[in-house]
């Protein structure tokens, strides 16, 4: 049984603006893994209600249509990848 204020069976409870804050800041930390580029590239083709073709970010970044796709691919595995902790610290000898 679950117990606690304003609980109601049969009632759904809403957390959707909980579950959205959780998910804007897993994206913000996951973009935080990005370099510039492959952030533009991954917002660009990802994140942007009208994507940019291969075509239209190869002439902006001045390199091939495949290497767009392939950066593209590389920042979506990385943003895939869970965070791991101390990620991006350099340790000096």
């Amino acid at each position: 049984m679950v117990s606690g204020r304003g609980f109601r069976p049969g009632i759904p409870v809403r957390r959707e603006p909980e579950e959205s804050d959780n998910r804007k800041k897993a994206l913000a930390s996951a973009l935080a893994a990005l370099n510039d580029r492959e952030r533009r590239i991954f917002e660009a083709r990802r994140l942007a209600e009208d994507p940019s073709t291969l075509e239209d970010l190869a002439s902006k970044f001045g390199v091939s249509r495949e290497r767009v796709r392939q950066i593209g691919v590389r920042a979506f595995e990385k943003v895939q990848k869970p965070p791991t902790p101390g990620a991006g610290r350099r340790v000096g000898r």
